[in-house]
């Protein structure tokens, strides 16, 4: 991996991971964000396990390619999920920030990814 695609996806990683401790450790400010987002209690813990999986798996594909690219195409994918969710409430952009950032590092990791590959 590209020392480039390397840094962006430790990035992708730290981010998600954050995301994800919010969520699995019950932080106000993302209680409230699945609140708005009519988003169930077992549903976000969900979220924030496939985040953590997304993220570990990013980092894996500094030992297996592949298993680092699918990874890094499903965070891609739950990014695309949240900023959904964001529309569907009818969100101003500033709610779904977090969503676009993720959104942009994780295709920006896939990407660099799959050209270093």
């Amino acid at each position: 991996m590209s020392t480039p695609a390397a840094v962006v996806t430790v990035l992708t990683a730290l981010l998600f991971l954050a995301a994800a401790a919010m969520k699995l450790t019950g932080q106000e400010r993302s209680l409230a964000t699945r609140d708005r987002l009519g988003v169930a209690p077992g549903q976000w813990q969900l979220i924030g396990v496939l985040e953590v999986a997304g993220a570990l798996g990013a980092l894996a594909g500094f030992v297996s390619v592949p298993l680092g690219i699918a990874a890094t195409a499903g965070l891609v994918l739950t990014s695309l999920g949240a900023i959904a969710s964001h529309v569907r409430v009818k969100d101003p952009l500033s709610e779904a920030g977090f969503a676009w950032l993720a959104l942009v590092l994780s295709t920006a990791a896939l990407v660099l990814q799959i050209t270093s590959a």
